[in-house]
């Protein structure tokens, strides 16, 4: 049984009965459900996730005007008769996993994403983190007598076009920068070229994410989650399990240029944009491929974002910066950038 079926059993057979029971006047305020951090909120938990911090799990969130007065006594009363353990599972409660969490509903959001109200901005969504945004609009609702918790989760269901084609575009300038890669290559670098082809991958991954409107999880589950990215997110595994696995120079610079072609045509033919040099076969190839993939996507940036300085981006981009004196900036510099930005200074 995976974890969403664990926990939704759980909630059904040991945590609402309590609810209904001794709490009928609440129930039309309660929602429940399992997200936030952990594999079996994105449903990849298996046998090796039991080694740590896995238990049955669910968040029961109460409507923030009735908070204060009712969650202190449900904690006491759901505590006193849920079991100590659940289909040979231990319950959980302490500062790592609850198995069972009572919070206010809109705050939750907020103090998870750590901002004081929805984003409504574009830059504003520049400064949230990726992964929460993911652990947050992942798992499974298991009882919502109204539509609040829906209709939160779905403000937060994925960044805003205008920002989605600034990350995209951001993205794209990553693999640019891995150009030094095809330099490695004609030196028989295997050191230097393993080193580019991880990066590489890295924002492969990104762009195919943002293409499909879809959160990227991080490194851990990066290249799982492209099974359910449909058919283009297949397409992308296949080909980076064969970049992955070769040894061959030649073959590993053939692989990069495939991808980058792949890349590039989900997101011209998105734009309807005619491109011109597509396909060339070039030997500084990912050096000379830019213009027109960054040309079609700044025509869908608004001029707030794209203003911007070329190093600000969410967290999940700090540091995965080859030349940073090209745009201007250092590795101190970018931190700084962009905690200033995200602290509003």
């Amino acid at each position: 049984m995976k974890g969403i079926e664990l926990s939704e059993a759980f909630f059904n057979n040991c945590i609402f009965p309590i609810l209904k029971s001794n709490f009928p006047e609440v129930l039309d305020s309660i929602s429940a459900a399992i997200l936030g951090d952990g594999s079996e909120v994105l449903g990849f938990d298996d046998h090796i996730s039991h080694d740590h911090n896995y238990t049955p799990r669910v968040i029961l969130f109460l409507d923030d005007g009735r908070y204060d007065q009712y969650a202190d006594e449900l904690k006491e009363k759901l505590y006193q008769f849920i079991p100590k353990e659940f289909n040979g599972f231990k319950l959980m409660n302490n500062k790592y996993r609850k198995s069972l969490d009572i919070v206010p509903l809109k705050r939750y959001f907020l103090d998870y994403l750590g901002i004081s109200n929805f984003p409504v901005p574009n830059y504003d969504w520049l400064k949230l983190d990726e992964q929460k945004l993911l652990e947050l609009t992942s798992g499974k609702i298991f009882y919502v007598p109204h539509g609040k918790l829906e209709e939160i989760r779905t403000k937060f269901s994925f960044y805003p076009e205008a920002v989605r084609y600034f990350l995209l575009h951001q993205s794209f300038v990553r693999l640019s920068e891995v150009c030094g890669i095809e330099r490695s290559i004609l030196r028989n670098d295997n050191i230097a070229t393993d080193f580019y082809r991880s990066f590489f991958i890295y924002f492969s991954i990104k762009i195919v994410h943002l293409y499909k409107k879809r959160y990227c999880p991080y490194r851990k589950w990066m290249g799982k989650n492209l099974i359910n990215l449909d058919e283009e997110g297949l397409k992308l595994k296949k080909k980076i399990d064969c970049l992955v696995k070769n040894n061959d120079l030649h073959k590993i610079r053939i692989k990069i240029k495939e991808i980058s072609e792949f890349l590039m045509t989900l997101i011209f033919d998105e734009l309807h944009y005619e491109f011109s040099n597509l396909g060339e076969d070039e030997e500084l190839y990912l050096l000379n491929f830019s213009d027109d993939i960054f040309n079609a996507l700044k025509s869908e940036i608004p001029p707030e974002l794209l203003n911007l300085s070329p190093v600000i981006s969410p967290k999940s981009y700090w540091g995965m910066l080859f030349d940073l004196d090209g745009l201007g900036s250092s590795f101190r510099g970018t931190l700084i950038e962009n905690i200033d930005f995200i602290e509003g200074r």
